[in-house]
């Protein structure tokens, strides 16, 4: 039996406050279902949604020490999946415009080269 399944999300944020990992555990394994598939409704790449599982829950752990426990645990751990998911998108928007611009430029390159050796 599981030591802390009964308790509630505010008991466990308490627990997780005081650093308890066996209260981080459980919080993981009662969320960590829902947040990749909310993830993977929005990134559609079940890689990207378990990545971005445990990033939400590492930056849980890492400000454990400042989490409100007045507040819904629920309720913060999707908005840390929320920002993690738009950060995300931000930054594979990013690299494929820059993979983008590098093959744009590469081919006008080597098109150039091309030219020159053929002339």
């Amino acid at each position: 039996m599981k030591l802390f399944e009964n308790i509630s999300d505010a008991e466990l944020a308490r627990k997780i406050n005081a650093g308890e990992k066996n209260a981080y555990q459980e919080l993981f394994e009662r969320y960590a279902p829902r947040i990749y598939q909310f993830s993977l409704s929005y990134l559609k790449n079940s890689a990207d949604a378990e990545e971005l599982v445990q990033d939400v829950f590492l930056k849980i752990w890492e400000k454990r020490e400042t989490l409100d426990q007045s507040k819904n645990i629920k309720s913060f751990i999707f908005k840390v999946a929320v920002n993690s998911i738009y950060d995300f998108i931000r930054h594979k928007n990013i690299e494929n415009a820059y993979n983008d611009f590098a093959r744009a430029n590469f081919e006008t390159t080597s098109n150039s080269t091309w030219l020159t050796v053929l002339s």
